[in-house]
C-alpha cells in the first residue's frame, strides 16, 4: 500500500527522517532526504514558519529540513545533464593531462627542474681511475601561487517551494550551473590569467617573452604576413620554419608536436588547394610531408578563435606552438567543493569553493609565440 504523505505531522516526517540523513549508506540518505523535500506537508509548514516569522519550528527541525535539501541537492545533481560550453583552453589541458589537482587554499607550489648536462668522455686504459663523471645538475627554483575562488547558489524557500511542486530542484540546477561558471574561470585562467595577482596564461605569459615571432613577409605579396596573402608555398614554408625554430630554441632536445593556430588562419590551409595537386589543400599537404619525415615527430596543426586577432598589436592572428606534456607545462585546479546548504531567512545559500592557479611554463624554452598569421 503506498504511503500516505498526509497520514503524518510535519514534525513527525522530519523526526522520523532525521536518523537516516545520517545513515552511512548514500541510498537511505538520499530516501530520507526526498521524504523531505518532496512532501507538500513539509515544505508547506516550513514556508509558514517563515512567513509569519512564528516561533513553533525549532531550530532542529530547520536544521533537519537544510540537511535533506543539501543531501537530495546532491543527488540530483549526478543526474542533470551539464551545459556544453566551448572552452577550447580547458579542454586542451584536460586533454593532455595538465591540470593538476590541489587543495583548496593559498599557496606556492615549487618548482624543481633538474638536468643533468653531458660529461666529457675520454679513451681509457686498463687501471685507469680518472674517469670523467656526470655533468653538474642545475636546479632551477622557481613556483606557482594557488589562490582559492568560489561562487554561490541563493534560492528562496517560495521559489524553491514551488520548483520541487513541479518537480525541478532550483539548488542543484544552480549548482550544476555555477560547476561551468567555475571551469569558464579556469578556462580564462589558462588564455590569460589574472594579471592583477601575478598570474599568467598561456597568452600573455612572461616566459614566452624571449620566443615570441612574427612569421616573415610574403614574397610575391610584401610586405604582408597573413597566409591569406601567402602562396601555398609560403604557408608551408612557414610551418616548417615554426617546427625548426621549436627544435632550435630546444637545444635541439624537442619539436614541438602541437601548432595551435588562429581560426582565421588555420582556414586558410583547409580552403586552398596546392597548385598541379589534383583536390590537395595546404593543410593536406603539410601533414603528408610530416608523414615523410622520418627524423621527427609530426607537429599537428589545430584552430583556435580565440587566438584570432590575438596578437600584441590587437589585430593579427597568433599561435603556439610547443610540446604540450605534464614535463613541460602544467596548472593546478581543485575540484569544487559544495559546502552545507546554509538557511538564511527567507532563503538557503549553498557556497562553492575551489582554487585555481595560473599556468606554469616549466619549460618555457619548448614553446613558441607566433604572431601575423
Amino acid at each position: 500500500m503506498p504511503y500516505n504523505h498526509y497520514s503524518k505531522s510535519p514534525i513527525d516526517i522530519l523526526n522520523a527522517a532525521a536518523k537516516n540523513l545520517y545513515s552511512n549508506d548514500a541510498k537511505v540518505r538520499a530516501e530520507a532526504a526526498f521524504s523531505i523535500v518532496r512532501n507538500p506537508v513539509v515544505i508547506e509548514y516550513a514556508a509558514n514558519h517563515l512567513r509569519t516569522n512564528a516561533t513553533y519550528m525549532a531550530q532542529n527541525e530547520i536544521n533537519i529540513l537544510a540537511r535533506a535539501i543539501d543531501i537530495s541537492t546532491r543527488v540530483i545533481i549526478q543526474t542533470i545533464q551539464k551545459p556544453k560550453r566551448p572552452l577550447f583552453f580547458y579542454d586542451l589541458f584536460l586533454r593532455n593531462g595538465l591540470i593538476k589537482p590541489t587543495e583548496i587554499s593559498t599557496t606556492v607550489k615549487a618548482l624543481r627542474v633538474r638536468d643533468w648536462k653531458y660529461s666529457d668522455v675520454q679513451f681509457i686504459s686498463d687501471m685507469t681511475d680518472d674517469l670523467p663523471t656526470q655533468g653538474a645538475r642545475i636546479d632551477n627554483v622557481g613556483g606557482v601561487v594557488v589562490e582559492p575562488i568560489g561562487n554561490s547558489v541563493r534560492v528562496g524557500l517560495f521559489e524553491l517551494r514551488d520548483a520541487l511542486r513541479g518537480g525541478e530542484d532550483l539548488i542543484a540546477t544552480g549548482i550544476t550551473q555555477q560547476f561551468e561558471s567555475i571551469r569558464a574561470f579556469v578556462n580564462a585562467m589558462i588564455a590569460t590569467g589574472a594579471v592583477n595577482k601575478s598570474m599568467f596564461g598561456l597568452l600573455n605569459n612572461p616566459a614566452l617573452s624571449t620566443n615570441t615571432y612574427t612569421v616573415p613577409p610574403s614574397a610575391v605579396n610584401a610586405p604582408f604576413t597573413q597566409w591569406a596573402k601567402k602562396s601555398q608555398s609560403e604557408i608551408i614554408a612557414d610551418l616548417a620554419l615554426i617546427k625548426q625554430t621549436g627544435f632550435a630554441n630546444s637545444d635541439m632536445v624537442r619539436y614541438p608536436n602541437q601548432f595551435i593556430v588562429a581560426k582565421d588562419a588555420y582556414d586558410v590551409t583547409t580552403l586552398t588547394q596546392m597548385p598541379n595537386q589534383s583536390g590537395q589543400f595546404v593543410i593536406n599537404a603539410w601533414n603528408a610531408s610530416q608523414a615523410l619525415d622520418t627524423t621527427s615527430e609530426p607537429m599537428v596543426v589545430s584552430p583556435e578563435i580565440a587566438f584570432n586577432g590575438a596578437a600584441s598589436d590587437g589585430v593579427s592572428n597568433m599561435g603556439i606552438a610547443g610540446e604540450f606534456m605534464l614535463d613541460n607545462i602544467e596548472m593546478y585546479f581543485a575540484a569544487p567543493e559544495v559546502l552545507p546548504t546554509q538557511n538564511h531567512g527567507l532563503h538557503f545559500h549553498v557556497p562553492i569553493v575551489s582554487a585555481v592557479s595560473g599556468v606554469n611554463l616549466k619549460r618555457p624554452e619548448f614553446f613558441s609565440k607566433w604572431e601575423g598569421m
